[in-house]
Order: C-alpha cells, then sequence, then structure tokens
C-alpha cells in the first residue's frame, strides 16, 4: 500500500500488486481467483451471481471508510472490467494450475522440476484424471476465449 497526502491534507492510499508489474482492472484478482479455484461449470452457472457478490462485499466494506461503491466502481463497470480481463485470467490458469495440480512425491528431483517440469507434467496428464480433466478444461477455454476470436477476426 502506498499512501500519499495532497495539498490540502487529503490522504491516498493505492494498493500495488506486483502479479503482472502494470495496472489492470480491479477485477483482475477476483476473475483469476476464480479461474483458478473453480470448475468452468460452475463459473456458467454462478459466476455473475459470485462477481456481484463480490462487489457488494467489497461496496459495503467501503462503506465503513464512508465510500460509495457506485461512485467509485459501478457494478456495470466492475461487470465489464471483469469480461475484459477474462483472457488474462484464463491464460494465468493455464499456468499456474499445471503447477499447483501436480502431486509431488518426497523423493522428486527439485532441481528438474523448477528447471524442466514438462515430464513431470506429462506423466501427470497421462496418469492422474484429475489433473488431466482440470488441465483439459482450462486450455479448451485457453483456446474458445483466447485463440478462436483472433482467428474469427483474422478470417474476416
Amino acid at each position: 500500500m502506498l499512501f500519499a497526502e495532497n495539498a490540502k491534507g487529503e490522504l491516498s492510499v493505492r494498493l500495488l500488486d506486483f502479479q503482472t508489474l502494470h495496472l489492470e482492472p480491479p477485477a483482475h484478482d477476483v476473475v483469476t481467483f476464480l479461474h483458478l479455484t473453480t470448475m468452468r461449470d460452475m463459473r456458467q452457472a454462478h459466476g455473475r451471481q459470485l462477481l456481484e457478490l463480490y462487489h457488494q462485499t467489497l461496496g459495503d466494506v467501503l462503506c465503513q471508510h464512508d465510500l460509495n461503491i457506485d461512485s467509485i466502481l459501478p457494478l456495470q463497470v466492475f461487470l465489464q472490467s471483469c469480461e475484459e480481463t477474462k483472457p488474462v485470467a484464463v491464460v494465468i490458469a493455464v499456468y499456474i494450475l499445471q503447477v499447483t495440480m501436480l502431486s509431488l512425491q518426497k523423493d522428486i528431483d527439485l532441481e528438474n522440476y523448477v528447471t524442466v517440469r514438462k515430464d513431470f507434467v506429462k506423466d501427470a496428464y497421462q496418469h492422474d484424471e484429475r489433473f488431466r480433466s482440470r488441465m483439459t478444461e482450462a486450455m479448451e477455454e485457453l483456446v474458445e476465449t483466447c485463440l478462436m476470436p483472433r482467428l474469427r477476426q483474422q478470417q474476416r
């Protein structure tokens, strides 16, 4: 958190998140979190409700500090931001899930795991149904969200 005081003595607070090292919309973290922690059918069935609940909860917290969410981040602006940040969240999910879903044994060669993870991922994909299912779903969503729109645009 960075704090600054303007010429009138009013305090300003900014939150910094070094995950992507550039300005992201407010929805970035919540959309990424949803893609990392929920399955696609859950997001399709309840995603809007979860985002609205997040927005409402954020509004409640801001209200405790005499701030109005509608003047800072109206719901429609937040939801649009969620839609715009979805491709980034999908890419991050594919990248992070391949690491967080791996089951590692105690005698693992950590140097190889860190530097050349492909063998571990390949083995997990071939032998772990949970890993294969989750990674397949994430990759399908990557294709549908990021690649197919670009291909359609190029075909025009």
